[in-house]
């Protein structure tokens, strides 16, 4: 597929478009009312929320076994897309290795890309990429626990750290969950993918700001304290968020979204 130019682009004070990606078996209806509240800080951004192979609108479809493949794939759905574009990637968790992925191997088609949540292989060690506390619960959850609702509730007290609406947000999980059941091949897939990538060799040319929730009950915020590091990457982190920041503070998530993109440097 042919690269796109982008060099004659101007930053504004809001992307042409944003592109929102959720992690490990989670789908576009996971976002809840986050593009909603990105949408009015952005007001003149298109915003979309692609699922990955396997997930979503797409459960019927087999999830690739590499971080490498599944770039591949969302790529080939969002060049008409992002071609002629100033692009942000908002990626949570395994979505932020696929953003990292393309970055890296196709540099100047994404202007800017916020990762939040995230940890890598190389890095970070293994037990700070996913808290070994965490294993047996979210292994149950979601390979072993056959109902909907327990399932759920399991993961919504994994990666998130509000009551207010817990109910409500439960239900709204379990209905998507029926009307686009996962597979637990495509959940194993997806397991398989995420533990074997690994860090790029070189940084990417990419304006990058790292999120992440001190009390993530997943991943250690150490993960994104190690990445900001080794690449002087700008990182925010929430006192009091878990694992799905745009779910526990997405007003501190636009906030910060929105000065970290009018402060960064335009393309020349």
């Amino acid at each position: 597929m042919k690269r796109i130019a982008v060099g004659m682009h101007h930053m504004k004070n809001s992307p042409d478009l944003v592109i929102l990606l959720r992690g490990l078996s989670r789908e576009a209806e996971h976002w809840g009312y986050f593009p909603t509240k990105l949408q009015a800080h952005f007001p003149n951004a298109h915003i979309i929320t692609p699922d990955l192979p396997g997930n979503g609108i797409k459960y019927r479809q087999s999830s690739p076994t590499s971080i490498t493949d599944m770039v591949d794939v969302l790529r080939a759905e969002l060049l008409p897309e992002i071609e002629g574009r100033s692009v942000c990637f908002i990626a949570l968790s395994m979505g932020a290795m696929v953003t990292l992925d393309w970055l890296n191997r196709y540099p100047g088609e994404i202007h800017k890309a916020v990762l939040m949540s995230t940890s890598l292989r190389g890095v970070s060690p293994f037990y700070q990429r996913l808290y070994p506390s965490s294993y047996r619960r979210l292994l149950y959850a979601m390979l072993l626990c056959h109902d909907l609702r327990h399932r759920e509730t399991l993961i919504f007290e994994l990666t998130s750290n509000i009551n207010q609406k817990r109910d409500e947000i439960i239900d709204c999980w379990c209905d998507s969950a029926r009307r686009h059941p996962i597979t637990r091949g495509n959940i194993l897939r997806q397991l398989y993918a995420a533990a074997r990538y690994r860090v790029p060799q070189q940084k990417p040319d990419t304006e990058i700001l790292l999120l992440a929730g001190l009390a993530d009950a997943i991943v250690n915020p150490q993960c994104s304290q190690d990445l900001a590091k080794l690449w002087r990457y700008p990182l925010e982190i929430h006192e009091s968020a878990g694992h799905d920041l745009p779910l526990d503070a997405p007003d501190w998530c636009c906030d910060k979204i929105v000065n970290w993109w009018s402060q960064t440097k335009s393309l020349e």
